[in-house]
């Protein structure tokens, strides 16, 4: 109830999107709203350089998209699934926009929503207490590292929200180092299955280090990442989507998990997260794009696999620093 009521108090203060607030004629209040996401330390000329560009950017969006879609009313006939996806007014992108124009950010994307839950994270974290009694430990000490699960979780994610902006380190290397301590937690966890007298303490040490790793990586960064990759009014149509890919692979990964352990045992179980941490942290090396210091959305308009080993230098950071959604 309480952290129910806190999400509806703190909704009373979120301000108007700029997007909304220059389309219903309030440029002044979306430029202020714009300069709190602009570091304290860039110079005056800067910021309104930043402001500037922000806002021109909107408005081109919005007149492009009001003329596209005064072509397409005229031109696609009224009973079709293009009809059906269109969006209700010019403020909206349809469904189809998402991967219309750049099917490569969209995959990306996607794909990353998935990943962070086929990892095995909510099974792990629901299923904690019943997988360590099941293999030796105490009811007492279970409960006891759930909660230092949920902590290392809660504090690692927090300390992520502090690096992310920083020009040398972004998104990506967080991102890597913590995935490869999720695959090194699902391998300890497989491992300690083959050894029956140290089960209980390998699996409170892999379940540890794999919950630290997610929120120092996926936890976090998975939203922040799906929020920047793509621009103005697709981004809500995106993180919808995959806030439903995301959720739907947790339901069927919760759904077996259990089934998984009585089928191939714990070491089997999680030599299949392993793969599938490895899989995950493969592709947010070759696929997810450094992020840092670009404007929202720019990945749309450019090659990610193309760009993804570059890093953000000093210089165009002092030119724009992209807001931390």
């Amino acid at each position: 109830c309480l952290p129910a009521l806190g999400l509806l108090l703190a909704t009373c203060v979120l301000p108007e999107s700029p997007r909304w607030l220059i389309k219903h004629g309030k440029p002044e209040q979306a430029e202020a709203i714009i300069k709190k996401f602009i570091h304290p330390s860039e110079s005056e000329d800067v910021v309104r350089r930043v402001c500037k560009e922000v806002m021109s950017d909107m408005r081109r969006d919005m007149e492009t998209r009001v003329l596209r879609d005064s072509i397409e009313e005229y031109t696609r006939p009224r009973w079709t699934l293009a009809a059906f996806v269109a969006p209700a007014s010019d403020e909206v992108a349809s469904w189809l926009d998402v991967f219309r124009r750049n099917r490569k950010v969209a995959f990306t994307g996607m794909t990353f929503a998935v990943f962070q839950q086929a990892i095995g994270t909510d099974a792990i974290l629901l299923y904690s207490v019943r997988t360590l009694t099941v293999y030796g430990v105490s009811n007492e000490t279970a409960l006891l590292t759930t909660l230092v699960m949920g902590i290392c979780k809660l504090t690692f994610t927090i300390f992520t929200s502090t690096l992310v902006d920083n020009p040398s380190i972004g998104r990506r290397k967080p991102l890597l180092v913590g995935g490869s301590g999720v695959f090194c937690g699902c391998c300890i966890i497989a491992i300690s299955g083959a050894f029956p007298s140290s089960t209980g303490s390998g699996l409170i040490a892999g379940f540890l280090v794999f919950m630290s790793s997610f929120g120092f990586s996926y936890g976090p960064l998975c939203w922040l990442i799906l929020a920047e990759l793509f621009k103005g009014q697709n981004r809500s149509k995106a993180l919808s989507l995959g806030s439903v890919l995301n959720r739907l692979t947790s339901f069927m990964v919760t759904s077996v998990y259990l089934s998984c352990l009585r089928w191939f045992t714990l070491t089997g179980t999680f030599v299949g997260f392993a793969v599938i941490a490895l899989a995950a942290l493969i592709f947010s090396a070759v696929s997810v794009p450094e992020l840092a210091g670009r404007r929202l959305g720019s990945a749309a308009h450019s090659s990610v696999m193309s760009r993804n080993l570059s890093c953000i230098s000093a210089q165009s950071w002092g030119m724009a620093r992209a807001p931390s959604t």
